[in-house]
């Protein structure tokens, strides 16, 4: 019995990334913390709580 493929949407080469909006008060700390990606002090935190900058958590996404 062949075994059945979840389909993976890919994004297209030469998408632009996709934009978070951090605009919610939940997504600032009241004090930077380490970037998860970078290491310099970011004042945001990302959906599950994570300190990063929105630029980096772009780029990671990307």
């Amino acid at each position: 019995m062949p075994t059945q493929r979840t389909y993976q949407p890919q994004k297209p080469v030469g998408a632009a990334p996709a934009l978070l909006d951090w605009s919610a008060k939940s997504h600032w700390l009241p004090q930077p913390q380490p970037c998860q990606y970078c290491g310099k002090p970011a004042s945001l935190v990302d959906d599950h709580g994570r300190p990063s900058h929105k630029v980096c958590k772009e780029k990671a996404a990307g």
